[in-house]
């Protein structure tokens, strides 16, 4: 395909407590930045008792795989990310 598409550069996890297992867990996510050609999803971790367990971040790249480049976020694709703050 000559779109571009999301590469993943970093990803960070800081384990704050232990998780059972059986168990049930609650994700949230959400976009914390947003740059030139790149931007970066926070994610928390929440137990049964909706205690933070951990702390995630993810950087992702918009990257054109068939000129092997970075590529830059148009407008309307920030504004799309934009929703997810």
């Amino acid at each position: 395909t000559d779109k571009p598409g999301f590469m993943l550069a970093s990803s960070e996890c800081q384990f704050k407590a232990p998780l059972s297992f059986p168990g049930t867990i609650k994700v949230k996510s959400r976009i914390t930045e947003i740059g030139n050609t790149s931007f970066q999803i926070s994610h928390q971790i929440l137990d049964n008792a909706e205690a933070v367990v951990a702390d995630l971040k993810d950087t992702l790249v918009l990257f054109d795989f068939s000129k092997n480049t970075k590529a830059s976020i148009s407008n309307e694709l920030r504004e799309k990310l934009n929703a997810f703050r």
